[in-house]
């Protein structure tokens, strides 16, 4: 992934959304937590209307906005380089909660 200097980049979204309806199910279990930060930026979450893209272009969500977690990415200011975070993406499995770990990194140009 690669980012321009000082300028927000969109690395994530997660939500759920009901494929008989198009309408958002859930935000709440699907958010992103922060494990570790970037060295040379900033990363910030919030709740934003996206459009839905089904790797099933037949889908009739397809197109259809929905409230999702959106995750940002800011480099600082006149850094260019590697920077790295590590974001844990909240799953709920039965009555269990459990982050999946993920490593991002990102080329600032």
């Amino acid at each position: 992934m690669t980012a321009s200097s000082g300028k927000p980049t969109l690395v994530g979204v997660s939500g759920e959304i009901d494929p008989a309806t198009c309408k958002t199910v859930d935000v709440l279990t699907n958010r992103f937590n922060v494990l570790r930060l970037p060295q040379n930026g900033s990363i910030s979450s919030a709740l934003q209307q996206v459009r839905y893209k089904a790797s099933d272009s037949a889908s009739p969500c397809n197109g259809k906005r929905y409230l999702a977690n959106v995750l940002f990415y800011v480099p600082n200011r006149g850094f260019k380089g590697l920077d790295t975070f590590s974001i844990g993406h909240a799953v709920t499995l039965r009555d269990y909660e459990m982050l999946m770990p993920v490593t991002i990194e990102i080329e600032v140009k």
